[in-house]
This record gives C-alpha cells, sequence and structure tokens, in this order.
C-alpha cells in the first residue's frame, strides 16, 4: 500500500482513487511529504498538493538508473505569442545519473527534439513515449512535432543542501501544501518554500536586509510581481518556480530588482504570457548574479535599466555589476536582453551610467514574437563596459541578433555605448535566416556608439570578418567596430570614459562610539589616515562606532572598513539613522568569513548617522579599524557654472570641463604643461568635500594643483600634487573653504598626452531654498503647525489634524526659483510606507507633478526625489499613510539656486521660535540667538530684540574671513542708544575687528572703525550725529 501511495497521484482506477482518498483521510500530512528513493542515485520527487492546476498532456515518470520508476505531477503553466497555450513542467532532485519516461497524450509523436543549456539528448521513442537519460541537474524542454508553445518543461534540480528546521526562529517554513496568500520576508529572515508547496500569492522583500526566498516550491497566478526586491541588499533568491506571474494587461515580472544591491538569483524558474510581462527588470542596481536560470517570458527576459518612474515608485541611480550566466532565455514577444533604455536626464552630468555588464554561456531562444538582444542608449543613460561571451542564439523570426542605438526614449537622448566586447561576445553562434540587418547606430558626434568587437560570431557556421557579411549597419557616428577571429588581439578602446565615483561622505565628521582606548580616540575612526586607527577599550564584542553626516545624504555606494588586523575575519552589522534613535540595518555581516582586511559593503539609502557594530572578533583581536568610509553623493557645486582656461583645443569649449557629464571633455591647444581651468562658482561656497578631477586617460599619472579664491586675484593652494604617482584616471582631493573661484592646473602631463579631463567637480552641501520660507498647509495640529516642517530642525514637525489622506503642505519660495536637486523629505515614522506626490507651481494655481509615489514601495524615513524645475511654489500631497499615522513630517527641503550671486548671508529672523536664525541664502551662515535674546515684530515680518547688554546673535566663525571687500546692511530700531553698543561686530580678537556702534564714546556719533592691528591703529568713520531712536533705519 505504501508504493501504491507515494505514486497514487495519478492512478487512474476508481478503486485505486478510493482507497488513495482514504489513506489521505487518515495520514493527512503523508501525502504532502516527498519521496526519496535511495540507490547510487539520489532522487526526490515532489507530489504536487490538491487544488493546484495539472495538465495532462504528458504523462512522465522519473527513476534512478534501473530502480523503480516514479510518477511526476504535470503542472500547467501558460505560454506564448499571440495565441496562449498551455504548456507543462515537472520538477524533482537528483545529485546524478537518472532514466526519464515521457509520454505524449494528446497526438502523435512524429518528430520530437529534447534541449537544454548547450545540450541535446535524442530520446528513443517507442509509440507516443520517449525513454532517455540525463547525467545530472539540468533544464530541458520537450518539444514534440516542433511545438514550442506545448512543450514541457524539465527541471532537475540538484539536491538541496541544509534546508532550514521548520522550528528555526528566523525562518517562515512553508512545507508541502497550497498557500493563498502573499508573504512578506523581513531582513534576516528566510522564506522556505519547500518541495510540494504552492504559493498562490506574491513575495515582498521590499527594504530588506540578509534575507532569502529559497526551496523548491511553486509560486503560481502571482499578480503583478511575484518577487519585489525593492531598497534591498543581500539578498538570496534560490530553487523556485514562478508560473504565470503578471496581470491579464497591466504588466509585471517575476522579480524586480529596484535600488537593490547584492543579489545572488539561482536555480530561478519562469513562466509568464501576460502582456508587457519581463522576466527580471533591474533599476540601478548593483552587484546582482543572475545563474543557472531558465525564464520564458512575454516581453523583455532580463531587463536592465537606471532610473524609472513606474507604478508609484521612483528608482535612482547608476547600475553596475551585473552577471548574467548559465541560463537559457526564451521571449515570446520581445528581447532576450534588453539594456539601457529608461533613465532621467535630470540627474547630474545629464544622465547616469550603466556599466560592467556581463553575460557568459547563455542559450537565447527565439520564437513567436521574440526578438533581439537590445542595446538603447536613452534618457541620458552611458552604457559602457558589457561583455558576452559563449551565447547561442536559436532564431526562427527576426533574421537578426542585435540592436544598438543612441535616441530618445521618455525625456530625451543617450549619452553613447562605448566598449562592448563581442571579444567576450566570443563564440557567438546564431543559427536564423540572417536576413535582417543588425543596425549600430549613434545620435551624433558627442553620443556616440564605440570600441564595439565581435570575436569570432558565427552566423550560421561561418566566422563573420567584416560588417558587410554579417549584415551590419552603422551611421556616422560610430567609431572602432572591429570583427576578428579568435585569440587576435582586441583593438584599444578609446576613448576610457571614468566611472562614476562616490565622494567619502564621513571623513572628519563628528563621531562617537560605545569605549575607545586613549591613544585610539573615536575620530581616528574616519580621519583619512590608513596609519591611525580607532579602537575599543577592551576585546569584547558589541562595540559600536558611529559617524554623524551632519544631515540627511544620499548614500550610494554603502560603506568600506579597513580593520586593524591582516588575515582575520571580523564579524559586524551596518546600520543608518536619520535622528541617532531609530536604526536601519543595512549590512549584516554576523557570519562573516571574510578575511579581507578592507571590506567593501554596498548599499544604497539615506542617512545622517552611520553606525558599525563588531559582533565577532577574531582571537586575541578587538574591535579596531583604520578607516571607516561612508560613500555617497554631494551637490556639485561647479556643474554648469561659468569656467574659463588659458588654452583650449579649437571646437573644444572649456564649458565641457564643467558640465558633470562624464563623456565630454575639455582639451588644452598643445601639450605643454602649466595649462590651467577655472570656475566660478557664483559667490562664495561653502567647499566642504574639496574636488575631484577625471582626467582623459586612466593607467597614467598627471601632475596638478588646485587653488582656491574669493576674488580671482588672492589665490590660496588647497592641494599640491605637482609630484602626483596615481594613474587612477579619477582623483578626489578633499579639503574645506569658503570660495568664489577654484583653479585647476596641470603641471605635468604623461608623455605624448595634452592637459585633458573630462570632468572638475567642486563638492559642497547643497542649497535649501524652503529653509524658513512661508508655509501653508490645509490642515495642521496646533502643537505641530505649517512652518515647523521647513524650520531648521529635525525634532519639530508638521502634522495634519486627523488621519486622512489628500492633505497637502507647500512653501512659498519667495520668487521662482531654479529647482536643480529635486526634494527631500524626513517622515514622522520610521520605516514605514507614505505615498505621495510633489508638484510645483509659478501660481500658486497651476500646478506640474514633478514626482508621483503613489504606489511607494520604499520605507525609507528619508525620501529623496530628483527633480529640475523652475518654480516658486513647492507643495507635496500625502495619498496613502501607514496604519494609524498622520500626513506628518519633521523636515522637507528644496534643492537648487537662489540666483543671487552676491549674498554671502542673509538672516531675517522670521523664525517664532527657538534660538537659531535661519541663513536664508542657503550658505548654511546660520545664526544663533545668545543671553535670552527674543524675537518681536518687525519693520517687515519678525526682527530679533536685543537688550543692550548681554544679549546678541552669534553667526559661525569664517563668515566674512579672508574676504577684502563686503558690505554689511540691516534694519535697526534703537529704543534707547548707550554709548559703545554695537549694532555688528567681526573680528578674532582684540587686535582684528570690525564694528558699527550708533553712538561711540569719544564723540557720541555713528561710527564705523575697522583695525589689524589692535585699536591704537583703529581706523574710524564717524556720521555726524547719534543713531536717532523710535524709528526705523536702513544701515548700509
Amino acid at each position: 500500500m505504501r508504493n501504491l501511495f507515494v505514486n497514487g497521484s495519478k492512478i487512474r482506477s476508481r478503486l485505486f482513487a478510493f482507497l488513495l482518498a482514504f489513506a489521505i483521510a487518515f495520514i493527512p500530512m503523508a501525502v504532502n511529504f516527498p519521496s526519496k528513493v535511495e540507490a547510487a542515485t539520489t532522487l526526490t520527487v515532489y507530489p504536487a498538493p490538491a487544488g493546484v492546476p495539472l495538465n495532462t498532456d504528458y504523462t512522465v515518470k522519473v527513476r534512478e538508473t534501473g530502480g523503480v520508476w516514479q510518477d511526476l505531477d504535470e503542472y500547467r503553466n501558460t505560454v506564448g505569442y499571440p495565441t496562449k497555450t498551455n504548456a507543462s513542467f515537472v520538477y524533482f532532485d537528483t545529485d546524478g545519473q537518472v532514466e526519464m519516461s515521457v509520454t505524449y497524450n494528446i497526438g502523435t509523436i512524429t518528430s520530437s527534439r529534447i534541449r537544454g543549456l548547450n545540450t541535446t539528448i535524442t530520446p528513443n521513442i517507442n509509440g507516443n513515449t520517449m525513454t532517455f537519460s540525463i547525467s545530472g541537474p539540468m533544464k530541458l524542454s520537450v518539444e514534440v512535432n516542433g511545438n514550442v508553445n506545448k512543450h514541457l518543461m524539465i527541471f532537475a534540480n540538484p539536491l538541496e543542501v541544509n534546508p532550514p528546521s521548520p522550528s528555526d526562529p528566523n525562518v517562515i517554513y512553508l512545507g508541502p501544501g497550497l498557500y493563498q496568500q502573499d508573504y512578506t520576508v523581513p531582513s534576516g529572515k528566510t522564506l522556505y518554500v519547500a518541495g510540494g508547496a504552492v504559493i498562490q500569492g506574491s513575495i515582498n522583500l521590499n527594504s530588506a536586509t540578509n534575507a532569502k526566498v529559497i526551496g523548491r516550491g511553486v509560486l503560481d497566478r502571482p499578480a503583478g510581481r511575484a518577487i519585489s526586491v525593492d531598497n534591498s541588499n543581500q539578498i538570496t533568491i534560490d530553487g523556485i518556480i514562478v508560473s504565470n506571474y503578471g496581470s491579464a494587461d497591466g504588466g509585471g515580472c517575476a522579480i524586480n530588482l529596484g535600488n537593490t544591491s547584492n543579489v545572488l538569483i539561482n536555480n530561478f524558474k519562469a513562466f509568464g504570457a501576460n502582456k508587457w510581462g519581463d522576466g527580471i527588470d533591474t533599476f540601478a542596481a548593483t552587484n546582482i548574479t543572475i545563474n543557472d536560470s531558465f525564464i520564458r517570458s512575454h516581453d523583455d527576459s532580463v531587463a536592465i535599466y537606471n532610473a524609472r518612474a513606474n507604478g508609484g515608485n521612483v528608482w535612482y541611480g547608476d547600475t553596475k555589476n551585473i552577471t548574467l550566466t548559465n541560463s537559457i532565455l526564451m521571449p515570446d514577444l520581445a528581447r532576450p536582453i534588453n539594456m539601457g533604455t529608461h533613465g532621467f536626464t535630470w540627474a547630474p552630468g545629464g544622465g547616469q551610467t550603466i556599466e560592467n555588464v556581463t553575460f557568459s554561456n547563455l542559450d537565447l531562444w527565439i520564437y513567436n514574437g521574440g526578438q533581439r538582444i537590445q542595446f538603447i542608449s536613452a534618457d541620458g543613460n552611458l552604457i559602457q563596459n558589457v561583455n558576452f561571451n559563449d551565447i547561442r542564439i536559436d532564431d526562427t523570426r527576426e533574421g537578426r541578433f542585435l540592436v544598438m542605438s543612441v535616441k530618445k526614449w521618455d525625456y530625451g537622448h543617450g549619452r553613447g555605448i562605448n566598449n562592448v566586447h563581442f571579444k567576450n561576445f566570443k563564440n557567438v553562434s546564431y543559427t536564423g535566416s540572417g536576413l535582417g540587418t543588425n543596425p549600430i547606430e549613434g545620435y551624433d558626434s558627442t553620443r556616440m556608439i564605440q570600441n564595439i568587437t565581435f570575436e569570432n560570431l558565427k552566423m550560421n557556421g561561418t566566422v563573420i570578418t567584416n560588417a558587410a557579411q554579417g549584415n551590419f549597419t552603422t551611421n556616422g557616428y560610430t567609431s572602432n567596430i572591429n570583427f576578428i577571429a579568435s585569440g587576435d588581439p582586441v583593438p584599444e578602446a578609446m576613448p576610457q570614459f571614468p566611472s562614476p565615483a562616490p565622494i567619502n561622505l564621513a571623513l572628519n565628521r563628528p563621531a562617537s562610539a560605545s569605549s575607545s582606548q586613549g591613544a585610539d580616540p573615536v575620530s581616528r575612526g574616519n580621519d583619512g589616515s590608513t596609519s591611525t586607527r580607532w579602537s575599543a577599550n577592551d576585546g569584547n564584542t558589541g562595540h559600536w562606532w558611529t559617524v554623524d553626516l551632519g544631515a540627511s545624504k544620499d548614500i550610494t555606494l554603502g560603506t568600506q572598513v579597513m580593520w586593524e588586523q591582516i588575515g582575520k575575519a571580523y564579524q559586524y552589522k551596518i546600520e543608518t539613522s536619520n535622528d541617532n534613535v531609530n536604526w536601519t540595518l543595512k549590512v549584516d555581516k554576523t557570519n562573516n568569513t571574510s578575511t579581507d582586511q578592507i571590506q567593501n559593503d554596498i548599499f544604497k539609502g539615506t542617512g545622517r548617522y552611520v553606525r558599525i557594530t563588531v559582533t565577532g572578533l577574531p582571537t586575541g583581536a578587538w574591535a579596531s579599524f583604520f578607516d571607516f568610509k561612508v560613500l555617497g553623493e554631494t551637490a556639485n557645486l561647479a556643474e554648469n557654472k561659468a569656467a574659463s582656461s588659458d588654452s583650449t583645443l579649437t571646437g573644444i569649449p572649456v564649458s565641457r570641463a564643467v558640465d558633470g557629464n562624464s563623456i565630454t571633455r575639455w582639451i588644452a591647444a598643445d601639450g605643454a604643461a602649466g595649462h590651467w581651468v577655472k570656475v566660478d562658482l557664483g559667490k562664495i561656497k561653502n567647499i566642504t568635500y574639496g574636488t575631484q578631477v577625471s582626467f582623459e586617460k586612466s593607467g597614467v599619472a598627471y601632475q596638478y594643483k588646485i587653488e582656491t579664491s574669493k576674488d580671482n586675484t588672492n589665490w590660496t593652494l588647497k592641494v599640491d600634487k605637482t609630484n602626483n604617482a596615481s594613474t587612477e584616471q579619477v582623483q578626489t582631493d578633499y579639503f574645506t573653504d569658503s570660495a568664489r573661484y577654484v583653479r585647476l592646473t596641470v603641471t605635468g602631463v604623461p608623455s605624448g598626452i595634452s592637459a585633458s579631463f573630462y570632468d572638475f567637480k567642486v563638492f559642497g552641501d547643497p542649497v535649501n531654498l524652503a529653509l524658513g520660507k512661508p508655509a501653508s498647509t490645509d490642515s495642521s495640529e496646533p502643537a505641530n503647525p505649517a512652518d515647523s516642517g521647513n524650520d531648521i530642525s529635525t525634532s519639530t514637525r508638521w502634522s495634519a489634524n486627523d488621519g486622512l489622506t489628500g492633505h497637502w503642505w507647500t512653501v512659498d519660495l519667495g520668487s521662482s526659483k531654479y529647482i536643480t536637486g529635486g526634494t527631500q523629505v524626513m517622515w514622522e515614522q520610521p520605516n514605514a510606507y507614505y505615498s505621495y506626490k510633489i508638484e510645483t507651481s509659478n501660481d500658486n494655481v497651476n500646478w506640474t507633478v514633478r514626482v508621483d509615489k503613489g504606489g511607494n514601495g520604499n520605507n525609507v524615513q528619508v525620501q529623496s526625489d530628483r527633480f529640475v524645475a523652475t518654480a516658486r511654489y513647492v507643495r507635496i500631497t500625502v495619498s496613502g499613510l501607514p496604519s494609524g499615522a498622520k500626513a506628518s513630517f519633521y523636515d522637507f527641503k528644496v534643492f537648487g539656486e537662489t540666483g543671487d550671486t552676491m549674498t554671502v548671508a542673509h538672516l531675517p529672523f522670521d523664525e517664532t521660535n527657538g534660538t537659531t536664525a535661519i541663513d536664508s541664502t542657503g550658505n548654511g551662515w546660520h545664526g544663533t540667538l545668545v543671553g535670552g535674546a527674543s524675537r518681536v515684530a518687525g519693520k517687515y515680518g519678525n526682527a530679533v530684540s536685543l537688550n543692550g547688554t548681554n544679549q546678541y546673535v552669534a553667526l559661525p566663525s569664517g563668515v566674512v574671513s579672508g574676504d577684502s571687500a563686503i558690505t554689511v546692511t540691516a534694519l535697526v530700531y534703537l529704543n534707547s542708544a548707550s554709548n559703545g553698543t554695537q549694532i555688528f561686530n567681526f573680528g578674532s580678537g582684540t587686535n582684528t575687528y570690525m564694528y558699527l556702534t550708533p553712538k561711540n564714546a569719544d564723540n557720541s556719533k555713528i561710527r564705523f572703525g575697522i583695525t589689524t592691528s589692535g585699536n591704537t591703529h583703529e581706523q574710524d568713520i564717524d556720521g555726524t550725529a547719534p543713531l536717532t531712536t523710535g524709528v526705523w533705519h536702513h544701515v548700509l
């Protein structure tokens, strides 16, 4: 009876069906568990649970060699285009050779093809039954009479290694059975879907760190996205089958990876026939590995994009380090591989970059409406450094295998395609008509397709040696397109566009720790030196170290830590916070075994505080590191500002040196050293992170120096690399200063090379146009008014007075301003999902939607939304709320340019509370009310009230430092005037100062005094009388 039970899921006899039902009634769990056959080969089969659609087109059995046949359940799935067709799949696990029997139940076999990854199997056919052997784990398509739309997919998985225990508290364990719900997998958890388990729902891995979905089970008919992985890090998806994913005609995908990093997708299988349904989509993702997968999609099988706004989500950033290996892709309508397409032209430099992408050992099956491999550089994207190796294409439709173009998609043209090595597209075998053209077409002289090499490209068995032979076409905006034989040298790629390089946001920022040694204080953990270090004061685990970045910053490439000891494994975790209270796990290396001294942990996020906690130590070691970096981006103060040079090659404007674009460059007119480029920042700016230059060539050393000036006459040397030996193409030099002009002089050039660079950046904090500006709302709590949403404090907040959606908050910037960096909002609740839209207007009547996060899948507390606009009013409307929350945020910022090129600081004193007087220029020279100074009604808005003795407003050190000429203006109302009372006083002690008093002690007249050598050398300018009381004066 036991053997009948194990194989009984497909017994057709009424008697046996009755006996089976009887057994199930008495032993309900037994039917759900897999049957194991112990022999020379281990074989595990998984009966399907009741209620799951099966298909009777095939009868499939498997056995270890010479063993007992095991019956497999044939799942029903939907494939095909333009007509959807029911197909079948089966699965089991094995660790070696097995025999298979496949019976075709719906007709006569006149021909058959069984194929897998670079594999073809010839079966023995007896009537309508095919028998054959397989050597071990593989993925096979069984196609009878040439019908790929009624095929049978066989997924022979490897045996599971150390499957999790149902009692593990960190595991969501789904044993065999049917589960009709969606699942969310939080950080540190594993969703285990056992063989024989079927989920009729989707899986959410959004905002998770160190989370997994593993097993042998099936996701059946998930709507939209089957598996969503947005804003996540350290994710594993292994062994799962996704069947019939997507909405009927509304798109969807098997896996979505948006703003996500460090993902391993292995032994993944997916079928989708719904319109616009992609296989795996990546958006602004980093370090993604897809291996040993089969994807049959309606639309693109694998799509690699940059930024995109889609379905209420907004993904933003560069894409890098994507690897797809050992897989089969089978699109029914669109492309097996689609790269580029989506991006944002308003990103700094005009777009973003997709780079370092590898495709290896792939079979591309092009049937029905399937198409070619496609590269579309659009919407500001630059695509570079892409490698193909061992690609086999079976094309029955288009007659071509490649399209490469630079064009406009949604927002604008792309920036080009560079360095695609079909050298590593070597051993490409194309089978098809070959009658279609393979176009390679750039857009213009600055947006080209260049450095494309085909090595050992075969079409229908013939090696292609030139473009015409392979039916390739090009236009006038391509360069260095090559066809070479196997093993021939690859032509040098020129130009070499630099990769995006983050800056170290943590350098010399305030830090704290749970403990530290006297000789190794906390400040040495981020001082930029690899010879000084922070160390805890004992050898215990659990010690932490935190850096305060000063404000919520965009972290684009995570962190880097350089541990004290070499060759030892430290265990740790990294968290971020916006308030130093609520923390979000971003990196979980509590089980780290890597002994690399420098550990790079890539993730994306927004945070002000970053904390590393040491959870495990090597024997004899203490928590201690030489350096900790936080890698991200901040404002480039030089972008598109006025630039000049002593020498520029004809036709190459110097403006290219500061346009932020990594594909345009400045070139000196000759090969001499000493040429310089100068950028005018427009007014004196606070330079907080120094500069970055991207030279024309990598692998050679340029020598240079960087100077700053406030007046374009007196220069201060800030960086001296006149003896530079570094051959890195991108060089970042950290310093702080206040300056209007920054000059880079190339003092030495490599042999045969002119002074030339792609980009010169000057880094500072962005200007918050909304700070302290008038705000309004449709609803607010008395204790949380509208103006608390854009004051300088992140501990005060605006809140609507009820929990309804639809509430709005608007800031008036005072006049139309150029918004260059979009907005940033800090919500009240951390790790919660708020949906919203952001609009701009110039008249407070007609509004333009700039950001729509109506289905926001990002739960970070601080959300940055980039756009470019010219507007006076900015409005945020809350369309969705976390459970129990109100529309409420601590801070709302608008980043851009004031248009004021002269004012260094402006303190209107319009705040209603607190001791901070906001500098409305955005330059950050905020004042502090001292001694109980208060605010009262002023001539316009508010004013500050001072008692004339111990009350004053203090400005930050350096506000006028280095200025040779300044203007100070104020509106002053005197209640009374005592000798020596001062309206302002700037100085650095009793020897260097300047002041204005309404009544001096010598002659009781208004006086301006200034000295750099003490009061005996003071120079004075006196008025004709003291400043009168009881009226407002405009003092200039």
